[in-house]
């Protein structure tokens, strides 16, 4: 399983001459807002958008928890938002409009401060404190990190090479 997350801006208001609106959202003061296609802003997300599942034993009853982390994902701009997850089972056979999105959620409304303005966070939640006992905080590299002893040989390697090319140009 795989899922992705769209980034929408959010409407105070319908907007009667616009397409009918995909989500009515609220926040935590009970506004109500509204969420259009149109106005659909990912390219203002900063980090990974898919994530794929991981399985959570459930403390309470046995069974297990699909838990999608995204441990590095940012908004660029300021403003009240929502978050569009779709759930996406990538084994199910071959992708076609009919079966790609198994599932579909909104996001609460939530606002994006200036580092100035932003209030003091919240205490972590339970949903979080789980996910961090199973170390799900994970930073995906996009190369191999060699390890201390190699990059270290490296340096010198390099350091070697300068001093060599230093000389060189110094006997010219």
């Amino acid at each position: 399983m795989m899922c992705y997350i769209d980034l929408f801006h959010v409407s105070a208001s319908v907007d009667e001459t616009a397409e009918a609106p995909l989500h009515v959202a609220h926040d935590a003061s009970g506004e109500t807002w509204f969420v259009y296609d149109s106005q659909k802003c990912s390219n203002l997300l900063f980090g990974d958008t898919f994530s794929s599942h991981t399985l959570l034993p459930h403390e309470d009853n046995g069974r297990g928890t699909l838990v999608f982390a995204f441990s590095n994902l940012a908004v660029q701009e300021l403003g009240q938002f929502v978050l569009r997850f779709r759930t996406f089972d990538l084994s199910s056979g071959p992708l076609t409009a009919g079966n790609i999105v198994q599932a579909q959620c909104y996001s609460d409304v939530f606002t994006m401060y200036s580092g100035k303005k932003c209030p003091p966070l919240a205490k972590s939640t339970a949903l979080t404190d789980l996910v961090a006992k199973y170390d799900l905080r994970v930073r995906p590299r996009p190369t191999e990190r060699p390890s201390k002893r190699e990059n270290e040989a490296a340096k010198k390697r390099h350091r070697s090479n300068d001093v060599d090319d230093e000389s060189d140009s110094e006997d010219e």
